[in-house]
């Protein structure tokens, strides 16, 4: 399989398995039926099962990013000699265009969403693409143009198994403990993002600030002609006033991609234009409602540590903390410690509260478990005082008890609306 048309051919004349029938699952079906293999999508939640029968009519494999390099299926496949790629992989053979690789521990869909508004608006023929809900396999199928520009948001899910997909660049958002359910440790979670770089051409690997210092202190080096963001780079960046990348964790975002922007001769003006008319994707650290005096911010897609910790530092006093979920694994004794420094009293939901309840009163913070999130949000009000903020960060999975981070975020801000309207119905002046 040295060449595009070797390629093709054997999707052509092999059968395909496609492994999980999720979005980027059905995707690579399409991708693959569309060069006329026969392809049959196994999803266990469906029914669908992958054998010793199933494997002996399978030539090549396409796995979804929830099937770990370990799950028996792969492992069957890759004993009968059957050829094993993501999804990620496989489309990117049939794209022609430069596929430009987005990774990060946060602020992956932000960069990608803006980096993709900076190049259209630069009359590049971008589309965003990869982990961001609009996989690769379906970008490839509609925009066959050799012009065209991959923004391809890439997790580590993904990452890790990589082989074929060949970056033109990297931007590394940040790194910080994440998916520790999935991967052994820290560093073999770096490793899985790192795997980027090193697919990556030479001298386009773009790192946010803290990643580089990450990769020194885990022993994973980079390549010689990496660009670093420094902290003084993002505190020098210039951001028009309305623009959401004022927040205090976008700030980095922000002087990623200007970085970028400036090693291909846009200029800073540019992606100044564009990050005023930008729109934070839903759920990150917004302020959907004021009831009174109190703001309520919505930080949904807060799913690891890092992300609330760098939320709740946005804030220059402590703040009445919202937060709990499905574990992804990570040291949380050492979150809860220093989550003391930045919330006043923390509101817990989900699946792990009692056990962050425990650690929280092991490090003198308040805490309370509420069994629901609406009822949560109704204790946070009822304790707050004057002019304040209730931040809704998780910091956890949120399947659990919702289908998303999506779902959550709007349980959440319903949750606040039907607070606000409870409160300025009994508050409105009687008219005589």
């Amino acid at each position: 399989m040295k060449g595009e048309s070797e390629r093709v051919q054997f999707a052509h004349h092999y059968p395909v398995a496609v492994f999980g029938g999720g979005v980027s699952g059905r995707a690579a079906a399409r991708l693959a039926r569309s060069l006329g293999a026969e392809v049959q999508v196994y999803d266990q939640r469906k029914g669908s099962v992958f054998g010793r029968e199933e494997v002996e009519r399978t030539g090549l494999v396409v796995t979804s990013p929830g099937f770990h390099r370990d799950h028996p299926w792969i492992v069957l496949a890759r004993k009968a000699g059957c050829m094993i790629m993501g999804e990620l992989d496989f489309a990117s053979l049939f794209w022609f265009g430069r596929i430009i690789a987005v990774t990060g521990s946060n602020g992956k869909t932000t960069v990608t969403e803006f980096l993709t508004k900076v190049l259209r608006e630069s009359n590049l023929d971008a589309v965003a693409a990869g982990n961001i809900g609009y996989p690769l396999s379906t970008a490839a199928l509609e925009h066959d143009s050799i012009d065209a520009v991959a923004v391809c948001e890439v997790s580590s899910f993904q990452a890790e198994s990589l082989e074929l997909l060949r970056p033109a660049s990297v931007l590394w958002t940040s790194f910080s403990e994440d998916h520790l359910d999935r991967h052994a440790n820290m560093q073999e979670y770096f490793k899985a993002k790192a795997r980027l770089t090193d697919l990556a051409a030479s001298d386009s690997v773009f790192l946010g600030a803290g990643v580089s210092e990450a990769g020194r202190s885990l022993g994973v080096p980079f390549p010689k002609r990496t660009y670093h963001v420094s902290e003084n780079q993002v505190s020098d960046c210039v951001i028009p006033k309305d623009s959401p990348f004022n927040l205090g964790p976008q700030k980095g975002n922000y002087a990623l991609v200007r970085a970028y922007c400036r090693s291909l001769g846009i200029e800073d003006e540019a992606v100044e234009r564009a990050a005023s008319g930008f729109h934070l994707p839903g759920h990150r650290l917004s302020q959907p409602w004021k009831v009174g005096d109190v703001s309520f911010w919505n930080d949904s897609k807060a799913t690891n540590f890092g992300a609330t910790v760098a939320a709740c530092r946005h804030f220059a006093e402590k703040t009445f903390w919202i937060g709990g979920g499905q574990s992804k694994g990570g040291d949380l004794s050492c979150f809860c410690k220093r989550m003391k420094q930045l919330v006043r009293k923390a509101y817990l939901i989900g699946s792990n509260a009692q056990n962050m309840k425990n650690m929280f009163s092991k490090w003198g913070t308040p805490a309370t478990v509420f069994a629901t999130l609406n009822d949560a949000v109704k204790q946070a009000f009822h304790e707050a005082k004057g002019k304040t903020n209730v931040l809704f960060s998780p910091g956890f999975a949120s399947f659990d008890q919702f289908r998303g981070f999506e779902d959550r975020g709007k349980c959440f801000e319903q949750a606040v609306l039907d607070l606000k309207n409870s409160f300025e119905a009994t508050t409105r002046p009687l008219i005589a």
